[in-house]
């Protein structure tokens, strides 16, 4: 019964497959009239990867694209016949550095003479990063109803240490770096001072780019800015009478009855010869999301993004292959993981610069620690303002069972060949000389990760070793210690590899993802014969089995994320806590 259940399941998802793709490959190009009024959605979850193929949209919250966003923003920007944009932000999950990039996206259609109207249309009361994207708008509502409490930003830190210990687990732990304070999250129970002033850092920057923005285009003084948000104000009323938006509107009540609407999704299929799109430069993209891993896997289990050595490496190697490829963008969002996943795509870029094919990383959210010692290699650095970076730094983290099998009553024997062949049993603390031997390993992969940046950075190695120590920056001040080279998006990225070849600056260029997308016929094909899709899954660790059973509330999804990349017994190059700041 089961197997003609998931025949019928197979059957019916293949025919409606096949009738959407048909509806919408029908007619590709859509009609745009003058005076058109454009409505563009921005909320939900948005991922830094191509749009998911066809059946895992049916079958999986994949997320949206988050560059699809961009550049229907990007063609209205260049569309005369686009008048209005009005823009419905509802509840959105990306980082301070895709707000930015929407924020800059915004301010660029407002140049171009598109009168911007942002409605606020949202239901959770964290509502900063919507609200600094909103502010770029020519003006600003709230819908009747929605929820827009102006509280300030807020970044919390969980210490788990306490919790083990009831347990009668230990973690020992070793680090390389004074910020890598002995992974915090995992075994302490508070803030060590060097991560205090790292955590200070990071939220008085975030505090003064949210702070600037406002007060820029609202016309509020800073100082005032500050005291509106000190007050506590929750209502849409009294956010109004402090100017901080311009009332409270239905979103029909935006909209000239007499003008044509088209929403985004529809525009998406518009003609960009039309606007006079004419690309003269193709340059490939390839993402690196989520986890640095090692291997082929697209994904978790969990259906989060990772980001895959041997998959990178064929990618780099395929893009840099295509006569047709004039540079290569690294889209970068990532807390780091493997150091030797990184030191694989490490070599990978270097080998592709060296070829005199210029490769350009562009960073939204985050590019830390494993992630960033991929990025070093590469030709330029680019970040979004508010993206966060750095974390040159090495840990490794191990749990010890021997106070909890006390107290269970259970024993254990270990047979050996070779006098130090236990050092890493978990059922007993280990001995000064096994923490030294553990302490040599993540001593030696620090070295190699300060040399790739020196090297890829054109750096002393002692400079590195100062800016690293496991810190955390913001974009502004990784720029300012020598880390990234200026800040921007994928549109600056692109400039940056037009300026090496010699091309102008702003011209069109086609961006083509590397490695393609499954087509529909191959989706089908591998749906029928396993009842699966997508490309192999990463290997599933302890930590993420158990981070995905709790109950994460919301704003700290992120922190689960961070957990399951955790892994015991061997070196690490990621942050040593999870850095939300909402």
């Amino acid at each position: 019964m089961a197997k003609v259940l998931r025949r019928l399941l197979v059957f019916s998802l293949v025919v409606s497959a096949i009738v959407f793709a048909v509806t919408v490959f029908s007619n590709p190009y859509v009609p745009v009239e003058d005076g058109t009024q454009l409505v563009v959605p921005i909320g939900g979850r948005y991922v830094e990867a191509d749009q998911a193929p066809l059946l895992s949209r049916l079958l999986e919250d994949s997320g949206k694209p988050f560059l699809s966003l961009l550049s229907v923003l990007k063609l209205a920007e260049r569309d005369d016949r686009i008048e209005r944009v009005v823009l419905r932000i509802g509840d959105v999950s990306l980082g301070w550095g895709k707000a930015a990039e929407v924020r800059r996206a915004i301010e660029r259609l407002r140049a171009a003479g598109r009168h911007t109207i942002a409605l606020l249309e949202t239901e959770s009361v964290l509502v900063n990063r919507a609200y600094y994207i909103a502010t770029a708008a020519d003006e600003v509502y709230v819908a009747s109803g929605a929820l827009v409490p102006m509280l300030g930003l807020s970044a919390e830190y969980i210490y788990f240490g306490d919790m083990w210990e009831e347990f009668g687990i230990e973690f020992q732990a070793t680090r390389v770096g004074r910020y890598k304070s002995a992974v915090e999250t995992f075994a302490n129970n508070g803030m060590s001072d060097a991560s205090r002033e790292m955590y200070n850092a990071l939220l008085d920057g975030a505090q003064a780019r949210y702070v600037a923005a406002i007060s820029e285009r609202r016309g509020i003084p800073k100082e005032r800015v500050i005291e509106i948000i000190d007050e506590g104000l929750v209502t849409p009323a009294e956010l109004h009478a402090r100017g901080m938006i311009d009332g409270v509107r239905d979103v029909v009540d935006l909209f000239d009855e007499d003008a044509p609407i088209l929403d985004a999704a529809a525009y998406a299929g518009a003609d960009p010869s039309s606007t006079g799109f004419a690309p003269e430069h193709t340059v490939a993209i390839v993402y690196g999301s989520g986890v640095v891993v090692s291997g082929k896997a697209s994904r978790t289990s969990s259906g989060s993004p990772v980001f895959a050595s041997e998959r990178t490496v064929l990618a780099l190697e395929a893009a840099a292959d295509d006569p047709d490829v004039a540079g290569i963008v690294l889209r970068l969002d990532s807390p780091g993981g493997s150091p030797l996943a990184a030191e694989m795509m490490w070599s990978a870029v270097d080998r592709v610069s060296r070829r005199g094919i210029p490769v350009v990383v562009s960073v939204s959210d985050l590019a830390a620690s494993a992630a960033y010692y991929v990025a070093s290699a590469a030709d330029g650095i680019v970040l979004a303002p508010g993206a966060l970076t750095g974390s040159i730094g090495v840990f490794s983290l191990f749990p010890v069972f021997e106070k909890f099998m006390d107290k269970w009553g259970i024993e254990s024997e270990t047979l050996v060949r070779g006098r130090h062949a236990d050092f890493l049993s978990p059922t007993r603390v280990p001995s000064e000389g096994a923490k030294a031997r553990l302490q040599s390993i993540t001593d030696e992969v620090y070295r190699l990760f300060i040399a790739r940046v020196a090297e890829g950075r054109g750096l002393e190695l002692d400079q590195v070793d100062r800016v690293g120590q496991g810190r955390v920056w913001t974009a502004e001040q990784a720029v300012e210690v020598g880390l990234a080279d200026e800040l921007g998006g994928v549109r600056e990225a692109v400039d940056m590899i037009l300026r090496d070849l010699g091309h102008e600056e702003g011209a069109d260029v086609s961006l083509v993802t590397f490695p393609a997308p499954p087509t529909l016929a191959d989706e089908i094909t591998e749906l029928i014969q396993s009842g699966t899709l997508g490309s192999p899954m990463a290997k599933t660790t302890p930590f993420e089995a158990l981070a995905a059973q709790l109950p994460w509330p919301e704003g700290m999804t992120g922190l689960g994320d961070w957990w399951a990349a955790l892994q015991t017994g061997r070196p690490l190059a990621l942050p040593t806590a999870w850095i939300e700041i909402r």
